[in-house]
């Protein structure tokens, strides 16, 4: 999915991810070693690492939403395309269809469709 939506930016977001995965561990490995404590008595004490990683969570989905960034413009922009391509497809389809249907001079695909499927019918008995 990733190809869809960036198209040709694929490899700059491949980039931009690896840089950003290698600067977050940059930050987290130390930090976490720092405000681990194995002797930790109370609950806010064991779960201080994991409320500062989500914090830094929450922080990067407020960048990625923030217009001004542009991250998200990149996930409209790709979703509009792969949105386009997809009403290509299901026109391409429709005009197959009419194209069918004119050269055989009738409807034969909607009186096909409308037609029950083969097989005995079961009627209910009392």
């Amino acid at each position: 999915m990733i190809s869809s939506i960036f198209k040709d930016r694929t490899s700059k977001y491949m980039a931009m991810t690896t840089i950003c995965n290698y600067g977050a561990s940059l930050i987290a490995a130390p930090l976490y070693a720092a405000l681990f404590d194995a002797k930790a008595e109370t609950y806010l004490e064991r779960v201080r690492p994991g409320i500062v990683g989500f914090s830094f969570y929450i922080s990067g989905m407020i960048v990625i939403l923030i217009p001004r960034t542009r991250v998200w413009y990149l996930f409209c922009v790709g979703l509009d395309a792969m949105q386009q391509e997809q009403d290509a497809a299901v026109r391409e389809g429709e005009m197959r269809c009419e194209a069918a249907r004119d050269l055989t001079g009738s409807n034969t695909v909607n009186s096909i469709a409308s037609k029950p499927p083969p097989g005995p019918t079961h009627k209910k008995t009392d």
